[in-house]
């Protein structure tokens, strides 16, 4: 088994100094500066909502027994009660569907055009003031 060199003495010639710590006090091998590591880090209450949402439950369905996520769980739900009348679910539902309809770049796209609109309305607006 080969010996660790920092585990020598220093020779008498060594300078301490400027990126050369004495031997003594450098990490020994196998060891840091920082053991227990990086915090992690802290969870938004985003991320907590998305993780509930992503989480699978068991539903059954025409007599059988299925997984689906939360998040299709309550759309489904709330679709019945618009199929069943509920005029609040019915909106609620259509809103949802006009805002997640489109590639992502269609949605970025009719956003920015939304804030240009609103600029324009409100550059009007301070004109005539």
């Amino acid at each position: 088994m080969m010996e660790d060199p920092s585990d020598d003495p220093p020779p008498e010639d060594y300078a301490v100094g400027y990126s050369r710590p004495p031997k003594a006090t450098r990490f020994k091998p196998g060891s840091s500066g920082n053991p227990k590591g990086r915090p992690k880090k802290r969870k938004t209450v985003g991320d907590t909502i998305e993780e509930a949402l992503a989480r699978r439950v068991t539903v059954e369905e025409n007599g059988r027994k299925k997984k689906v996520s939360l998040q299709k769980l309550i759309v489904l739900r709330v679709a019945g009660k618009a199929a069943q009348g509920n005029v609040g679910a019915a909106q609620f539902v259509l809103r949802l569907k006009e805002r997640c309809e489109g590639s992502p770049a269609e949605r970025r796209l009719s956003a920015v055009e939304e804030a240009v609109a609103q600029r324009s309305q409100y550059a009007q607006r301070m004109a005539l003031a």
